[in-house]
């Protein structure tokens, strides 16, 4: 049996769902491991390092959504430590809120994809209803016409609506 559109369409929604709630878990195993001071790895964090590209190769899969797709750029520890310690000896309490905000960046970012893949979702789903229902009503119609005009109601109705009707049940 054919897959409907919605099926189909259900099924990439399945499977983004999939990426991105990997994505956000590991977002927030990436912000865990992130130290609150100052601290510097020179480049000895494989761990941090796989949970980033993990990231990124999960955020390249995941499909633009009314042509939008988050473009997210994690910073190594060694970067943080420096933009914190740059802000720190700037003294102006902007700048650091400012770098705070550029790490926790990715985490809104993610949560605007979430927003916008849910509300994509809703309407995928309300508008195949609508059309859904309107068939129906359509499919009704015309079989109440027929049945209007038949006078006897003991009589079983078989007509070609009536086969178009209980298909479109069966699909759906």
């Amino acid at each position: 049996m054919d897959k409907s559109p919605l099926d189909t369409a259900l099924r990439h929604f399945g499977a983004t769902e999939a990426n991105l709630l990997k994505l956000e878990k590991l977002w927030k195993e990436i912000r865990e491991s992130i130290p609150d001071g100052i601290s510097f790895y020179s480049g000895e964090s494989p761990d941090f390092d796989d949970k980033c590209r993990n990231f990124d190769e999960l955020l390249e899969a995941i499909p633009k959504i009314d042509g939008w797709k988050p473009e997210i750029h994690l910073m190594d520890l060694d970067a943080i430590a420096q933009n914190r310690l740059d802000a720190q000896d700037v003294g102006e309490v902007n700048c650091l809120v400012s770098v705070e905000q550029e790490i926790n960046e990715p985490g809104r970012i993610l949560r605007e994809y979430r927003f916008r893949f849910n509300k994509k979702r809703r309407e995928l789903i309300k508008d195949s209803l609508i059309e859904l229902i309107n068939i129906i009503d359509s499919d009704l119609r015309e079989i109440s016409k027929v049945l209007q005009m038949e006078a006897e109601s003991n009589k079983a109705f078989a007509g070609p609506r009536f086969g178009d009707l209980k298909k479109t049940f069966r699909s759906n």
